[in-house]
């Protein structure tokens, strides 16, 4: 499904989708060799695997299908468990809960000030349009010569 994007946009998506893949690949790999039985036995390295080889086989059906078609709905709506992933190191290592909570908590302290700093640039670029409006095109502003280049 490229939802309306332009064919640059949507292959260079494709293409950090199959880097991300490759990376998880290369993580499964470097786990297996270094203890392939506790790999195997535990739950979240499974469900790492699971998710791993279900983005594999959506990533070969969207381009194995005809233009247009989008593949398998049913494949594609199990992208979303990638997300878990995240909800799992957040559960493992509550630091990083704590860590995204707080950052989401002083972006919205935050936004007032953002918005602030937008009007004051907004009346500085006013402000400078009014006073250099007067300026002929092309001309260098000499402060030398008494600003002559003012209308």
């Amino acid at each position: 499904v490229t939802y309306q994007m332009s064919p640059l946009h949507t292959q260079t998506l494709e293409i950090i989708s199959v880097a991300c893949l490759a990376f998880y690949y290369f993580e499964m790999v470097i786990l297996v060799c270094a203890d392939a039985q506790h790999y195997f036995l535990s739950p979240s390295t499974l469900f790492d695997f699971a998710i791993t080889v279900v983005s594999t086989i959506d990533t070969v059906q969207s381009y194995l299908a005809p233009e247009g078609t989008g593949g398998s709905v049913g494949i594609q709506a199990l992208r979303a468990t990638r997300v878990l992933r995240l909800v799992r190191i957040a559960h493992r290592h509550p630091g990083i809960a704590v860590l995204a909570q707080s950052t989401i908590k002083a972006f919205h302290q935050s936004v007032g000030c953002f918005v602030l700093m937008a009007q004051v640039a907004v009346c500085f670029a006013l402000a400078a349009t009014q006073l250099f409006a007067g300026v002929r095109e092309g001309a260098i502003i000499d402060p030398s010569g008494g600003y002559v280049n003012f209308d």
